[in-house]
C-alpha cells in the first residue's frame, strides 16, 4: 500500500483491496465440505390396541388386588398395572411437575434415558424401545412421526360440598398401633342405584396413627360419560388440609400428535396436530375418550393413592405439597393461595395421567408386542434425518453466486458498449514486458531497445503481450544516483537501424500551378496512417524535409 498517494486515492485503493478479500472468502465457504442432515423416509413401530377378548393385555377389568405381572428386560420394567408396578417413579415425577413454570422436562420411565420436553400425553413410547426401520439405525440423528393418543385436559376446583370424605372405622387401644379409617363417598358421576335410591359409593381403607391428619385419599371414576377425580384429607387440620375437598374433571380427547425424537440429546418433543380417531376400540360402545383405557387410567390413579398409605406421612400428600411449593416459588406467591394450590395439584395430576398412559402404551409395545407383534404393533411413516456431507454452506454459495452474477452482468454490458471489444488497445498492464516497455517510452533505454529490435525486422511495437521480439530484449535492474532503474542488459546497437527510405520530394498541387501564385502547398509525410497535413509555404515544412531537397 503506497501511503504517499493522495487521500482520495488511498481510500479508493483501500476499498479495492478490502473488496478483493471478500470473493476468496466466499469461495472458501462455498467449496468447503460440511456435515449436514438429509431426510430419509422410513417407518417406526407404535402400539395399537386391537380387540383383546381374553383380557390378557390392555383390555382388563379393574382389580386392586391383581398381581402387577411385571415384565423386565434390558430396556426397562413394563406392566399393565403401572399404578402398582411404577408408583414410585410416577409419583416422583408428579412432585417435580412444576419445577419449570414454562416448559419442563419429564423423564421417560424406562432404560432409554430419553427425556420429554414438556408433557408426554402418553405417546412416544417407541423412542428408545424400538428402532426405526433403517439399516443403519445408529446413524439416525433425528426422526419424526405421527401417533394417535389422548389429549388429557385436567380441570380442578374446590368443592366444599364434596361427598368424598374420611371416617374412622376402628380405633386402636394401643397408641403404637394405627387406627383404621375408610375413605368413602360419591362423585358427581357416580352411578345412581334406582332400587335403593342411593348413589353408588366408592370406598377403600386407610390408616392413621393417633389421628387422621396424615391421611390423603384420592379416588378416580369414569362413569356416566364423565371422568371425575376427588381428593380429601383427614378431619383434623394439618399440612395437607389445603387441598381437601378438591374435585377434578379429566377430558380424554382423541388427538393426533407429532412425535419428534432427538437421538443425540435423547429428547422427545410432542406436538398437538389435529383431532383423530379413538385408539380404544371399545370407544364405539362407551364414546370417544370414555372407553376401557380411560376407565382403567382413572383406576390406576386411584391405585397410586391406595398403595402409598403410611402412618407417618402421606406420599401422595407430599407429592401435592412439593408441586404447590415449586409453583409458589416460581410465581412468587404463597403456598396457601387457592389458585396456586389448584394449579399445583392440576399439574401433578396431569403428570400422573400422562405417565400412566405412557406406561400402558409401553407395556402394549413390549409385552403384547412381543407375544403378538402383528396385532399389537403397527408401522407408521417416519422421516429420518441422516448425517451426510455437502459442499459449501448456502449463505456462502448464494453470496458468491450473487457476485458472479453481477460480474457477468458487467461483462455483458461492457461487451455491448464496446461492440464486442472492437478497436480496444492491445496494451495489457498485467504483462510484465509490456509494462516495462510502455513505462520507458520517451527515454533512451528499454523502449529504444525494443524499437531498435523491431526496426531491424521492419516492424513496430504495438504493445501486444504476445510480442516475441520484445520478449527477447534482456533487461537488468541498475542502481543509479537517485534509485534503481530498469535498463537494457547490453549496449544498444545503433547499426540495427535499417536503410532509410528514398527522400520525399514535395510536388506542387495543380491548384497552385494553375493559379500562378507564389505561395506553394506541400504534402508532408504521413503523420499517422490515413491522414496528411497541408502547409501553405515552404517555411511550414520541417527543416529536415527542406534540406533534403
Amino acid at each position: 500500500m503506497d501511503w504517499s498517494l493522495p487521500g482520495r486515492y488511498i481510500l479508493v485503493l483501500g476499498t479495492f483491496v478490502t473488496l478483493r478479500i471478500v470473493p476468496p472468502a466466499l469461495w472458501a465457504g462455498a467449496l468447503t465440505p460440511v456435515v449436514t442432515l438429509v431426510a430419509v423416509t422410513s417407518s417406526v413401530d407404535i402400539p395399537v390396541y386391537n380387540f383383546d377378548p381374553s383380557n390378557v393385555y390392555w383390555n382388563r377389568t379393574w382389580d386392586p388386588f391383581a398381581n402387577a405381572s411385571i415384565t423386565r428386560n434390558s430396556k426397562g420394567s413394563f406392566s399393565y398395572l403401572p399404578g402398582s408396578a411404577l408408583s414410585g417413579v410416577i409419583l416422583n415425577a408428579a412432585g417435580s411437575a412444576t419445577l419449570n413454570s414454562s416448559v419442563g422436562t419429564h423423564a421417560k420411565h424406562d432404560n432409554s434415558r430419553y427425556t420429554y420436553v414438556g408433557r408426554s400425553f402418553g405417546v412416544g413410547s417407541s423412542a428408545g424401545l424400538v428402532d426405526p426401520h433403517y439399516k443403519e439405525s445408529s446413524n439416525i440423528r433425528h426422526y419424526t412421526y405421527f401417533e394417535d393418543g389422548y389429549l388429557s385436559n385436567v380441570s380442578c376446583i374446590h368443592n366444599s360440598s364434596s361427598r368424598w370424605d374420611i371416617a374412622k372405622a376402628y380405633k386402636s387401644d394401643d397408641l403404637t398401633f394405627p387406627d383404621m379409617y375408610i375413605a368413602r363417598g360419591a362423585l358427581p358421576n357416580s352411578v345412581y342405584n334406582v332400587a335403593s335410591k342411593t348413589w353408588g359409593a366408592e370406598a377403600y381403607f386407610t390408616i392413621g396413627l393417633r389421628d387422621d391428619s396424615k391421611i390423603v385419599a384420592l379416588i378416580g371414576l369414569s362413569a356416566n360419560r364423565r371422568n371425575f377425580l376427588a381428593v380429601t384429607t383427614g378431619q383434623k387440620h394439618g399440612n395437607y388440609s389445603i387441598f381437601a375437598d378438591t374435585q377434578c374433571e379429566i377430558f380424554f380427547v382423541p388427538t393426533k400428535f407429532s412425535v419428534s425424537v432427538d437421538t443425540n440429546n435423547h429428547e422427545i418433543a410432542i406436538g398437538n396436530v389435529s383431532h383423530a380417531s379413538d385408539v380404544d376400540p371399545t370407544s364405539a360402545k362407551f364414546g370417544p375418550g370414555l372407553g376401557v383405557i380411560p376407565q382403567y387410567m382413572m383406576r390406576m390413579v386411584t391405585l397410586l393413592s391406595m398403595i402409598n398409605t403410611n402412618v407417618y406421612t402421606s406420599v401422595l400428600g407430599d407429592v401435592f405439597l412439593s408441586s404447590i411449593a415449586n409453583l409458589a416459588v416460581s410465581s412468587n406467591r404463597s403456598v396457601s393461595d387457592p389458585d396456586v394450590v389448584l394449579a399445583g395439584m392440576t399439574r401433578s395430576i396431569e403428570s400422573m395421567v400422562d405417565d400412566v398412559l405412557l406406561a400402558y402404551a409401553s407395556a402394549q409395545l413390549m409385552i403384547a408386542g412381543t407375544d403378538n407383534p402383528t396385532a399389537s404393533r403397527k408401522a407408521t411413516d417416519a422421516t429420518l434425518e441422516i448425517p451426510a456431507v455437502r459442499i459449501g454452506q448456502n449463505s456462502y454459495i448464494y453470496g458468491i453466486a450473487a457476485i458472479n452474477f453481477i460480474l457477468l452482468a458487467i461483462f455483458v454490458l461492457e461487451t455491448l458498449r464496446t461492440r464486442g471489444w472492437h478497436d480496444l488497445p492491445a496494451f495489457d498492464y498485467q504483462d510484465l514486458k509490456t509494462l516495462v516497455v510502455g513505462s520507458s517510452m520517451g527515454s533512451d533505454s528499454v523502449a529504444l531497445a525494443a524499437s531498435l529490435a523491431h526496426r531491424s525486422r521492419r516492424s513496430s511495437w504495438k504493445a501486444d503481450p504476445a510480442d516475441a521480439v520484445v520478449g527477447k530484449v534482456k533487461v537488468v535492474v541498475e542502481r543509479r544516483e537517485h534509485g534503481f532503474a530498469i535498463v537494457p542488459a547490453a549496449p544498444l546497437d545503433m547499426e540495427m537501424t535499417p536503410t532509410p527510405r528514398p527522400p520525399f520530394t514535395p510536388k506542387p498541387t495543380p491548384a497552385s500551378l494553375d493559379s500562378g501564385t507564389s505561395n506553394e502547398q506541400w504534402l508532408l509525410p504521413p503523420v499517422r496512417r490515413g491522414t496528411y497535413a497541408r502547409v501553405s509555404s515552404l517555411e511550414d515544412v520541417p527543416p529536415l524535409v527542406r534540406n533534403s531537397h
